[in-house]
Order: structure tokens, then C-alpha cells, then sequence
């Protein structure tokens, strides 16, 4: 028994050592990006080349510095924005950034991708059963009953509340002028936040390029077919890739790298490239589909807080900008973008800060003669 457990152990060895050996030397040609290491890779789909044992292993590690951009290389040169990725020791996983199949999984065919049992297992320690990590009618009692706590009337109760505590306390503190605003944002309300459309155009095009979650997934309940034709099998991890959606030019156009309020504000008709940032008294926001744009997610389980979260990064950016001129220490660094359960940025990003000097007062008055004098 013991002479025949040695022997298969070294089969097997010697099995897995010819077979990473061969495909090492197939791939030895590739390059970094997507080129001959992604295609139809023997499972039935768009992707990374997958060999038998190790999946696609050696493609993961040529590009283990890189995932993000290969990820986002392989869904632009496959003709569904869809691919298929078999990895050594882990369950087959479908990848998207085609916005029908987005729309497909969390609209249409809702109930047959909830998080799954592999999401929860994980973070059930830390999350527990609330919200964010519980599915079927466990999560519609609870959506149910916090969705009150972020309907607009209770944000607009809420403001109410915290601005007549704002000014309570400025007033006790003599601070500010009635009806002024001292720099910090104290005066205004939720309405003038609304009416940012350049500054919530700047925050929408930023998590565009660099989503809060760079993907999300969920697991399969039973057998299906993809709006483009991917199969998809019970148990599969379905993943729809925000951080590529924001790149792919089939999405957002030839300039889909660059950072461009024009995609999110439109001037009535006349209105040149470029100017409706430099108009913002006449821009409207155009809104996209939440499929195309799945930063907050879409369809039932859509971000309850996603007004509340325009809300405060409005209300501190403009609390900081008013008063302070931000530059970067070094404005040749690329940040890196880091993608863990929420991203952020590696290292920080270290800036300078300056009081801004306020503009000053000016003033008016008649000298007698019908003219006007003006004074500082």
C-alpha cells in the first residue's frame, strides 16, 4: 500500500512538472498584455489561455503585477466584452463589461446571481447577517426596512436637523454672518449641493476611471445563458468588471482614457466641445444607465446611499476648496491604484496646501457728480 501511494504521488509530480513545463514553453512567446495569452482558451470561452491541471495559471503570473489592465486588455479584444478564466484550485469564473450582460445579472435574472455562499462564508465574521452580506428574503426584509432611512424625505429632514444645529452653534459662538457662508459650506443646503453639476459631474468621471470596487461578483444558482451567448453553470462566479467598463472604448468612445466632464453635462444646442464645464450656469447632467455605469450597482440591490454619498463628497470638497489650494508634492507620480474589497490609493497621495486669499470687498458710492467711486 505504501509502495503504491509513493508511486502515485510521483506520477502525479511528474505528471504536473511536464504539463507546467509544456505550457511555460507555449507561452514563453507571450507578451505581458493580452496578446497570445488570451484567445479561446479551451473552456468554451473568450480568455486567458487555460492548459489541463493548471488552468491558466502561468498567464496569472506573468501578469500578477498587472491585473487590473490585463483583465481590462483581454475584455476589449474579445468581440462580447466577455471572458471566460479557469484557475488551478478555484471555481470557473465569467468576467463582463458588456452592459446588457450587467443589466442581464442584476436586473433581468436578479434572483439566479445572488453574492453566494462563497462571499458570505468569507465575510461573514466581519459583516455578519446585516445588508450587505445576506441574499434572498432575508435581504428584502432588511432592504425593506432601511430603505425609509435613506428615502429623500428623510434626507431632507436630516439636513434640516443638522443645519438648525449648525446654526444653534454658530450663533452661540458668534460666528458668521445671517444668511452668510463662512468658507466650510455652513451655508448651504441640500439644494445647492444638488445644483453642483460640475463638481458631480468631476466626482462621477473620477469613479468612471477609478471605481470604489473595482469588480463585483456574484454566484450562479442555476444553469444560464448570457445576453451575448456565454453559458454559464450553476455554481460559476459571475463577475462584471467596473474598472475595465470605465476603459472600454466600445462604451464610452475613443477617448474613453481621458477625463472628460463633457460626458456627463450637455448644453442646449450650440454649445461647443468642452463647453459645458466652462458653462455650468447653462449645463445640464446627463445621467447614464447604472449598467453602463455600475459604480453604485443596479437594479434591486442599487445603492441605498448613493445620494447621501454625493452629498458628503460635495460637501467636503467644496468645504476644502473654497479655502485651500491642493497641488501634488509630485505631479510626475502616478499614483497607484490599489483594488482590495474597497480600493484606495497606495501610499496616499501627499499635496501641498495654501490658503486661498479672499478676493476683496469692493464698493460703490456716488461722488455727486453722477459718477461712481470705488474703494477697497
Amino acid at each position: 500500500m505504501i509502495c503504491f501511494m509513493a508511486w502515485f504521488v510521483a506520477a502525479w509530480s511528474c505528471l504536473l512538472v511536464v504539463v507546467m513545463v509544456s505550457s511555460m514553453r507555449l507561452s514563453r512567446s507571450a507578451s505581458s498584455s493580452c496578446g497570445s495569452s488570451c484567445g479561446h482558451g479551451g473552456h468554451g470561452g473568450w480568455g486567458p489561455r487555460s492548459y489541463p491541471v493548471i488552468g491558466c495559471l502561468v498567464a496569472f503570473y506573468r501578469n500578477r503585477r498587472r491585473l487590473l489592465d490585463w483583465y481590462t486588455e483581454m475584455l476589449a479584444a474579445s468581440p462580447s466584452q466577455t471572458i471566460v478564466v479557469d484557475r488551478l484550485g478555484a471555481r470557473r469564473t465569467v468576467v463582463t463589461a458588456n452592459p446588457a450582460n450587467v443589466e442581464h445579472i442584476l436586473r433581468a435574472r436578479f434572483a439566479n446571481y445572488p453574492k453566494g455562499k462563497p462571499f458570505t462564508d468569507v465575510l461573514g465574521d466581519l459583516l455578519g447577517m446585516g445588508i450587505f452580506n445576506v441574499d434572498g428574503e432575508l435581504w428584502h426584509a432588511q432592504r425593506k426596512l432601511v430603505s425609509h432611512e435613506f428615502s429623500a424625505r428623510a434626507l431632507r429632514d436630516l439636513e434640516a436637523q443638522v443645519l438648525d444645529e449648525i446654526a444653534a452653534t454658530r450663533r452661540a459662538r458668534g460666528a458668521g454672518e445671517e444668511g452668510g457662508d463662512d468658507g466650510e459650506g455652513e451655508g448651504l443646503d441640500l439644494d445647492d449641493y444638488r445644483r453642483m453639476r460640475v463638481l458631480h459631474a468631476a466626482l462621477c468621471e473620477t469613479m468612471r476611471l477609478y471605481p470604489p470596487v473595482a469588480w463585483d461578483s456574484k454566484h450562479a444558482a442555476a444553469d444560464d445563458v448570457l445576453p451575448d451567448g456565454t453559458a454559464v453553470g450553476r455554481g460559476d462566479r459571475v463577475t462584471y468588471f467596473q474598472y475595465g467598463m470605465g476603459r472600454m472604448e466600445a462604451i464610452w468612445g475613443a477617448d474613453a482614457a481621458d477625463f472628460s466632464l463633457d460626458r456627463w453635462l450637455s448644453l442646449p444646442r450650440g454649445g461647443g466641445d468642452g463647453a459645458a464645464a466652462a458653462s455650468p450656469a447653462a449645463a445640464a447632467f446627463a445621467g447614464v444607465s447604472p449598467f453602463k455605469y455600475p459604480v453604485f450597482q443596479g437594479g434591486p440591490r442599487t445603492c441605498l446611499g448613493k445620494e447621501m454619498a454625493f452629498v458628503q463628497m460635495k460637501f467636503v470638497a467644496s468645504a476644502v476648496l473654497r479655502r485651500f489650494e491642493l497641488r501634488p508634492v509630485d505631479e510626475g507620480r502616478t499614483p497607484a491604484f490599489v483594488p482590495l474589497m474597497t480600493a484606495h490609493m497606495a501610499g496616499g497621495l501627499n499635496v501641498t496646501v495654501r490658503r486661498r486669499t479672499p478676493a476683496p470687498a469692493t464698493s460703490t458710492a456716488t461722488n455727486g457728480t453722477g459718477g461712481e467711486l470705488t474703494s477697497s
